[in-house]
């Protein structure tokens, strides 16, 4: 539904950890970014763990949410076919979708996003961790 707040996790092939590699997550990120600027969504956050991403968008007027996720993971996987070993498939099928309701607070589902590396014992605070992004949310 268009302007409906998703939080988005989808994972990589048997969670494969594909993006602990630097510039396959950079690689994600601009992809992301990409979305975005095509009007496909409107990011408020994200983390690119490495093997799944979670990610907090808006929905634009004209894609669908599979349609979203599904052209990402397809630029994801191209753009990273020069990048030499790869899993194949790159992306566990399907994805986790949650509609947030207008009663929840976007502020913490994005810290539960972004928050995800510190609980995994990668990082011991965010600032160490680069594959993540958040706006302001009221």
């Amino acid at each position: 539904m268009p302007n409906q707040l998703y939080h988005l996790r989808f994972c990589t092939h048997r969670r494969g950890t594909v993006f602990s590699n630097f510039w396959a997550a950079r690689t994600l990120v601009r992809c992301l970014k990409n979305k975005d600027a095509r009007g496909h969504t409107q990011t408020v956050a994200f983390v690119v763990m490495p093997d799944h991403v979670h990610w907090l968008c808006h929905l634009g007027r004209s894609i669908t949410l599979a349609a979203a996720v599904g052209s990402l993971k397809s630029e994801v996987s191209r753009a990273l076919r020069g990048f030499g070993e790869l899993p194949q498939p790159l992306w566990q099928d399907g994805y986790f979708d949650r509609a947030l309701r207008e009663w929840e607070d976007p502020a913490g589902v994005a810290r539960y996003i972004v928050l995800n590396p510190v609980r995994a014992g990668l990082v011991r605070t965010i600032r160490e961790y680069p594959h993540w992004d958040c706006i302001w949310v009221r």
